[in-house]
Order: structure tokens, then sequence, then C-alpha cells
């Protein structure tokens, strides 16, 4: 076996490995954007106001309700 055979097995065998540990979890920024930006800039991030975003969600916030209490990030919002 040559060196050059040795540094593929170990390079594959390395491969291998990292392709089968778990991802790394990712935590969304669970920021409220009505709190954290001006009128301004969350007009400019979202195109709408303030107040027509609250007018919006609380039209339609019984559709987005869920039979779980397990996220419930958006209902924060409506109280």
């Amino acid at each position: 076996m040559t060196d050059s055979d040795s540094s593929n097995s170990d390079d594959e065998m390395v491969l291998d490995v990292l392709f089968y540990l778990p991802r790394p979890r990712f935590f969304r920024d669970r920021s409220n954007p009505l709190e954290d930006f001006d009128d301004f800039d969350f007009k400019s991030r979202f195109r709408l106001s303030k107040e027509t975003f609250v007018f919006l969600l609380h039209l339609i916030g019984n559709d987005l309700r869920r039979s779980t209490n397990r996220s419930f990030a958006i209902f924060q919002l409506l109280t």
C-alpha cells in the first residue's frame, strides 16, 4: 500500500464520518419586529406599515391557530 492509497482511504473515512454526523441545530431569531423596528424600517423591510400588519393579523389570526401550543410565537403578537 502506498502513501497516496492510505491518504485516500483516510480521506474517505473522514468524509464518511462527517456525512453521518448530526446536523447542527439552527435556532431562529425570535425577536419581535414590531418592537425592534421603527415605523420607517418596518415599512422598508416588510412593505407595509405596522398598523396594516396588526390589522391583517387580527383578520387572519384565528385561521393561523394550531391545535397545539408548541409554536405560538405569532400569537404573542395578537395579545
